[in-house]
Order: structure tokens, then C-alpha cells, then sequence
């Protein structure tokens, strides 16, 4: 090597162990944060936070007739909210609780009394339910009520979740090691293909 080639290298020899060392301290910064915010949200939860006494004598649920929906309903009936139900079938809405539809007028009322209303937009990944056609649990698909046992504790904490650890760190690798149009269009498909079977047998029963 020339003279004029390590003294260059000698120039910036300390301005790159500098940057080096920079850049791995706000890569420990960013890994610690990520750490304390699964431990907040995963292992601590807010839990507390989801009572009347917090948020009002009122909560919506959507899609209540089945799986998650259901789940939610009746864990948040369990806490002692008055529940208004919305779903797209009057049959299987009765046969969920017919004390829950008969306050769906005054529900709807209410709702816009109400102090303060959370919004959370739910993306779980599989559940035992009949649209699924999952009829065993495992660790990565969980029963409704277990899922929605530990989404209930993200309330207030994330306003988009996944819900559950499992379904979390799935969301995590699926959107860090392939590509996010990659995942959307397998997904997409692979619900359209759930929904379409489940519609199918609702006509043939």
C-alpha cells in the first residue's frame, strides 16, 4: 500500500469507528425500546383499563355471532358492559343472547353519550372457529376465548393488534422476511377461499 493510501486510511479510521459505534448504540436503542413494548403490551397488558367503570356502560362488537366476535361479546358481558350486537344475520344474532339485542335501540343512543370510545382494529391470523374449519387448538391457533383473553389486555395500548403473542410475532416474521404485497395477495387469497366454502355450506344447510 502507497503512503498517500494509508495515510488516507488512517484519516478516516476514527470518524468510521465513530459512526460504528453510533450506529450500534441506536441499534441496542431501537432493539431495548421493541423489548419494553412487547413486554408492556404482551406481558403486562391493560387489562384494568377495559371496565364500565373506565370506559362507559357501553360497547359495540361487530361480527358477534361467531369465533372471535362471540368471544368478545361475552368477555366484555362478563366485565359488565351492556353489549350492542351488530351482525349481518338476525337468526344467529338471537341465538347469541336475546338480553344483548334487547338493548341494541338504547345501545345505539348511548353510544354517543358516552365519555370516551376506544377504536381498535383486531388482525388475528387463524382461531378454532367454523369459517376457519380449524377444529383443534394449538399454540398458534388459539380458541376464541383464549385469543380474545389476551386481546382484551391490548386495549388501550395499541390501536392496531394482532391480539395474541403468537399471532404477533407471525405478523412480525411475515412482514420482516417476505415481501409486504407477497403476504397480502397469499393471505387474500387464502381467506376468499375460507369465505367462499363457508358460504357454500350456509346455503347447502
Amino acid at each position: 500500500m502507497s503512503a498517500s493510501g494509508a495515510a488516507i486510511l488512517r484519516a478516516v479510521e476514527t470518524p468510521l469507528l465513530c459512526l460504528g459505534a453510533l450506529t450500534a448504540v441506536w441499534l441496542s436503542l431501537c432493539a431495548a425500546y421493541q423489548l419494553l413494548s412487547g413486554l408492556r403490551v404482551w406481558v403486562l397488558g391493560n387489562g384494568r383499563l377495559v371496565s364500565p367503570a373506565k370506559l362507559g356502560q357501553w360497547a359495540v362488537v361487530t361480527g358477534a355471532t361467531d369465533g372471535i366476535g362471540k368471544a368478545y361479546a361475552e368477555e366484555l358481558a362478563r366485565r359488565g358492559f351492556n353489549i350492542v350486537l351488530i351482525s349481518r344475520t338476525q337468526e344467529k344474532l338471537d341465538d347469541v343472547s336475546k338480553a344483548f339485542v334487547d338493548f341494541f335501540s338504547r345501545g345505539l343512543q348511548a353510544e354517543y353519550q358516552s365519555r370516551g370510545i376506544i377504536i381498535q382494529s383486531v388482525m388475528p391470523y387463524f382461531v378454532v372457529s367454523k369459517m376457519s374449519r380449524i377444529r383443534r387448538a394449538t399454540l398458534d391457533k388459539p380458541t376464541p376465548l383464549r385469543y380474545v383473553t389476551a386481546a382484551i389486555n391490548t386495549v388501550g395500548l395499541q390501536s392496531q393488534t394482532n391480539g395474541y403473542l403468537p399471532h404477533a410475532i407471525m405478523g412480525w416474521l411475515a412482514t420482516a422476511v417476505f415481501p409486504a404485497n407477497l403476504v397480502t395477495k397469499y393471505t387474500t387469497g387464502l381467506l376468499m377461499a375460507q369465505r367462499a366454502y363457508y358460504l357454500k355450506k350456509q346455503k347447502q344447510g
